[in-house]
């Protein structure tokens, strides 16, 4: 009996770790299924392919060939006609001496797998985003049906009394008819937060490809206490402004891969080749090694005329790095007006918080004098409730506020959720 309820329990936890989802594994299945990520993770590691591409034409370059066939001939020193067949193979080293470009193309390769790296990580953020905000949108969603649901019971409760009154003569049509309105509308606000809801849920279980019937609730009281020049001093880190410096360091590289072509090359050749012929004068082997050079003299302007892109590419990148600094720099200043907004509501929103509790306090008070009645106290309730959904509204509003510094930062990363 015992192992038959171990089992149960076993079962009923998986359940509910099926059913449930937190903010953890909402990302982390969204980084395992989300196809933009999988594109930029595919992009880096082919990016990787080619660093060790780069790097291995700094390497020996060995090739062996061979040859054979029917081979006829007649040689000029003996006027005989010779039919034989012909066989012949060879065996050649090629060691780059000196060639800079290709020293710096590496480099080059390397800054560009930096910056599929950095790009990766951007995707990762950006699909951290996405989640973030649909989950707490989602929270949002909640504690307005809430509000939303004891409204509907407020005004089922009214019209009800209502209807009971106009029976004894202590009411009007007029009073009725309102209250009906008000009864209706509650439903439909009801019904549209719920739709709202689901289309979020639907949102984020596409996000993740994951079903599930709630999610886990966050603390809404949690503490932001980062200075503003805490946060700016984070700014270098953003991946726009990564990605546009390392495009800075490519093009640098790609200046001097083309100035290279100014300079001469060395390169180390060795050689053997076997033969195998019936021509007495021909040579039975031959063991090769050279010292390859070669001097660029004149190519028409082609190799100035590249170098000369190369610098307006450069130009352009520094540009870029700049319009990147700036953009940052104005998106910072964006979420933080948002930030201090949020503070100054919340504190507001404290004391009308308190404020309200004190009023239910007293009308419930009055009840219990015979001064109130149950509609007053479901009234205040629905004041205390509204200003509770507000609050909850709007510290997540600042929790999406922080996921958006974080981001503007390059530290959205599951660690710091």
């Amino acid at each position: 009996m015992s192992r038959y309820l171990f089992l149960l329990l076993v079962c009923s936890i998986s359940v509910f770790a099926d059913s449930v989802l937190t903010l953890e594994k909402a990302y982390e299945l969204a980084l395992m299924n989300h196809p933009g990520y999988r594109v930029e993770k595919f992009k880096t590691q082919a990016v990787e392919e080619n660093v060790r591409q780069t790097q291995s034409r700094l390497l020996p370059k060995v090739d062996i060939s061979a040859s054979g066939g029917k081979y006829e001939y007649e040689t000029y020193y003996n006027g005989t006609e010779t039919s034989e067949v012909y066989k012949t193979y060879s065996l050649s080293l090629i060691q780059p001496l000196y060639r800079p470009e290709l020293w710096r193309a590496v480099d080059q390769m390397q800054t560009r797998y930096d910056t599929s790296t950095t790009e990766l990580e951007k995707q990762a953020q950006q699909v951290g985003v996405d989640v973030i905000k649909t989950y707490m949108q989602m929270l949002q969603a909640q504690a307005n049906m809430d509000k939303l649901q004891f409204q509907k019971e407020f005004y089922d409760t009214k019209f009800r009394k209502s209807s009971e009154m106009i029976a004894m003569g202590l009411s009007n049509s007029v009073e009725l008819i309102e209250a009906k309105v008000n009864k209706e509308k509650a439903l439909i606000d009801l019904f549209a937060k719920k739709r709202e809801y689901w289309t979020l849920q639907n949102k984020l279980e596409r996000l993740c490809k994951a079903k599930f019937d709630s999610i886990v609730p966050l603390k809404s009281d949690k503490g932001f206490s980062m200075s503003k020049e805490e946060w700016m001093s984070r700014l270098h880190e953003n991946k726009d402004v990564r990605i546009a410096r390392l495009s800075k360091k490519a093009a640098e590289d790609e200046v001097a891969i083309r100035r290279y072509d100014h300079y001469p090359k060395a390169d180390l050749s060795l050689g053997r080749s076997q033969n195998y012929t019936n021509d007495p004068v021909a040579h039975k082997y031959d063991n090769k090694a050279f010292i390859q050079l070669s001097f660029p003299i004149y190519q028409g302007g082609y190799t100035s005329s590249r170098v000369q892109e190369a610098i307006l590419l450069l130009n352009a990148a520094e540009s870029n790095e700049e319009l990147a600094q700036l953009q940052i720099q104005d998106k910072f200043e964006e979420l933080w007006t948002q930030r201090e907004s949020l503070y100054e509501s919340i504190e507001v929103l404290k004391q009308a918080l308190d404020s309200s509790k004190l009023f239910l306090q007293s009308v419930q008070s009055g009840y219990e004098k015979g001064i109130k009645n149950q509609l007053d106290i479901m009234e205040a309730k629905l004041k205390m409730k509204s200003v509770e959904s507000e609050l909850n509204i709007s510290h997540h509003d600042m929790m999406v506020n922080e996921v958006g510094l974080l981001d503007l930062t390059g530290q959205l990363m599951i660690q710091n959720i």
